[in-house]
């Protein structure tokens, strides 16, 4: 589809009627009123200005956040409330520009029990470049574990499903992981080949001294990337994915304490799948959610290093860009949740963002005078508590216009 063809349409049929569909029987007033302002100023031929059926109703909170992670917590807590008030899980929807955003939240989600449903893109720890590295870890705690064996063999050229579990029996004869770079199997050329590829990572994994999760995954992917250029067209996003594992896996001291982790994400994922019902959560790319429609829609990383998305920088993709954040908004009907973190943690370093240029745009007078702006995340050995101070519009986190 071509939207020129509908822009220039009244230029090559000048005698055509526009009738513009203006009435909205979705969202409160509060939500269009940041809708329309999203598209005051678009350059477009059919300027629209949305009316309301709907009456009352709360205005949308604009909320900023110190890291991803606390935006996580902050959204799982509360996605709580508002089933704990009786809102279905159905009702209530997470978007986000790329589905490589999910990370942090999903696995917020999966420690408090909270079921969801991945819309554009698979649950984090079922996508195939995750499990791919992932395997490679799980032999460290147990060199025994025939499905990430069988993953890791069959991913390297020459070996096929008869080869590798040949070699998973040859190398459940080894005493110990240790010993297993040293064993030179008798194998065809390429299999032997992938063989010894395979052994020099794991070389590097047990000579690593401290087994910090994170930096094991890191060695791992140093040989892995190549995988993901030859072997995906999005390896790009692919990636990005990787970069949130090691965050991810930062966080546990030990690796013991990781796999274990891994082990209850997994496991809940798979649960939650069996058990699959319609009382999950949606999370959903933006694109996945044109023509849908929740109670309660939280829009995450709205920073300006992800929406827009950094790819699109013509004046032709940022307009598009800035549809889809109307898109995003106007899923809402009673409540809408803007949120931004103003630093992410990569495998790099730490990057800075500001909030993205769409949200910059709008005047705050469209939000809630917001408690939720200052905000401290509390980290005990066993829970988290979150901790609101006053109104603080134009303080905090929350940056005054001056600031944008």
């Amino acid at each position: 589809a071509n939207i020129e063809n509908i822009l220039t349409f009244p230029e090559k049929f000048k005698d055509c009627q526009i009738h513009k569909l203006e009435l909205n029987y979705r969202s409160i007033p509060q939500i269009l009123q940041v809708a329309n302002a999203i598209i005051k100023d678009s350059p477009s031929a059919f300027a629209k200005n949305l009316q309301p059926v709907k009456e009352g109703g709360l205005q949308p909170n604009l909320v900023a956040f110190s890291s991803q992670k606390e935006e996580a917590w902050f959204v799982a807590d509360r996605i709580q409330s508002l089933l704990d008030q009786g809102l279905e899980p159905r009702q209530i929807a997470v978007l986000f520009r790329a589905a490589s955003h999910s990370q942090n939240l999903e696995m917020e989600l999966n420690r408090r029990g909270i079921g969801y449903e991945m819309r554009g893109g698979l649950k984090f720890f079922a996508r195939a470049h995750v499990k791919d590295v992932l395997a490679f870890i799980k032999i460290l705690g147990n060199r025994r574990d025939e499905v990430a064996w069988l993953r890791i063999l069959q991913m390297y050229e020459g070996i096929g499903p008869v080869t590798a579990h040949q070699i998973y029996q040859r190398i459940l004869a080894v005493d110990k992981l240790e010993d297993l770079p040293e064993n030179r199997f008798i194998l065809a050329d390429k299999a032997g080949q992938s063989w010894s590829r395979i052994m020099a990572i794991l070389e590097k994994l047990i000579n690593q001294p401290d087994k910090n999760a994170g930096d094991l995954i890191n060695i791992v992917i140093d040989d892995y990337a190549d995988y993901l250029t030859e072997h995906y067209a999005d390896y790009r996003q692919r990636r990005d994915d990787l970069e949130q594992l090691i965050l991810f896996a930062n966080d546990y001291q030990s690796l013991e304490l990781f796999l274990n982790e891994i082990s209850l994400q997994e496991n809940f994922s798979l649960s939650a799948d069996k058990n699959k019902n319609d009382q999950v959560v949606i999370l959903s790319t933006v694109h996945q959610a044109k023509g849908l429609e929740w109670e309660a829609v939280f829009v995450i990383n709205l920073t300006d290093q992800s929406f827009p998305h950094p790819l699109c920088v013509s004046e032709a993709e940022q307009a598009e860009e800035k549809r889809l954040f109307y898109v995003a908004v106007t899923r809402a009907a009673s409540y809408l949740y803007l949120c931004y973190p103003l630093a992410s943690f990569k495998y790099d370093g730490q990057r800075s963002y500001q909030p993205s240029p769409f949200i910059s745009q709008l005047d705050l007078s469209l939000f809630r005078p917001n408690d939720l702006a200052r905000s401290t995340l509390y980290h005990g050995e066993d829970d988290v508590q979150y901790v609101l101070e006053g109104d603080s519009r134009g303080s905090g986190f929350l940056p005054d216009l001056g600031d944008w």
